[in-house]
């Protein structure tokens, strides 16, 4: 028998499934987490079209770092009818924290699976994390394994004019 959290995981599946497939999973999980951090604020349920003005109003005070979710945010909910993100927002109402964290979890783990599933070498990873981090011309890149350089090799590899930096 399932349970009221499997169920709520489930529904939560199919209904990011509605949002545009150019919408990676990752920006998806973005989106969830965001309304997950209104709801945390005790800001639930906000509507579409305030949705963003609201988590830009809370992370305006932050640092940068946090100031990268606006762009993922305005970009998934411009084109994504109410219907499926009020639905989204209700889902992700019913669930704590940790229970937000499993759930993208499970739903990241799923995903890596059915598309990389056949990764089994630094190689594979490294080309993975090129492209989630979309490196671009004249991009900058800190190789995050500093002295083994295999990163840095491989972003100059795929991006010869991107700036690398690297202690190898």
């Amino acid at each position: 028998m399932k349970t009221k959290q499997e169920k709520i995981y489930r529904d939560l599946v199919k209904n990011i499934a509605q949002i545009d497939s150019d919408i990676s999973a990752l920006e998806k999980c973005v989106l969830i987490v965001s309304v997950a951090y209104l709801n945390a604020k005790e800001i639930p349920n906000q509507p579409k079209d305030n949705f963003g003005k609201t988590l830009f109003r809370l992370l305006e005070t932050k640092n940068d770092i946090l100031k990268i979710v606006l762009p993922i945010v305005a970009k998934i909910i411009k084109d994504l009818p109410i219907e499926i993100y009020q639905e989204m927002v209700n889902f992700v109402g019913e669930l704590d924290g940790p229970s937000v964290a499993m759930f993208i979890q499970r739903y990241l783990d799923t995903v890596s699976k059915r598309v990389y599933g056949g990764m089994t070498s630094s190689e594979d990873i490294n080309d993975l994390l090129v492209k989630l981090a979309n490196i671009k011309a004249n991009d900058e890149v800190l190789d995050y394994l500093w002295n083994w350089g295999n990163f840095a090799n491989h972003c100059e590899k795929q991006s010869s004019t991107a700036c690398i930096w690297s202690r190898y």
